[in-house]
């Protein structure tokens, strides 16, 4: 009999205050690879602080991390087959 297995529901939090990305994957299972994660974890401090300086507008960092979100799913498709 073929189950269908849904693939684990993501959540991440990207306040300043929210854990680091790779604990955040970790917490919740998933396999990454770490070197790529830590590139993503870089670019999610770089929208913070783009953002506390008023360089991005709301709307803008809220669709740079949106791009980050996919950017991190994409990546955990492939290391999660």
């Amino acid at each position: 009999m073929k189950t269908n297995k849904q693939p684990p529901f993501l959540k991440l939090n990207f306040g300043a205050m929210s854990d680091k990305i790779k604990t955040q994957l970790s917490n919740q299972g998933f396999k990454y690879n770490t070197t790529v994660i830590s590139e993503y974890q870089k670019y999610h401090d770089y929208i913070l602080h783009l953002s506390f300086q008023n360089i991005l507008t709301d709307k803008q960092k809220d669709v740079a991390q949106n791009k980050l979100f996919n950017k991190i799913k994409s990546h955990l498709k492939k290391a999660n087959k």
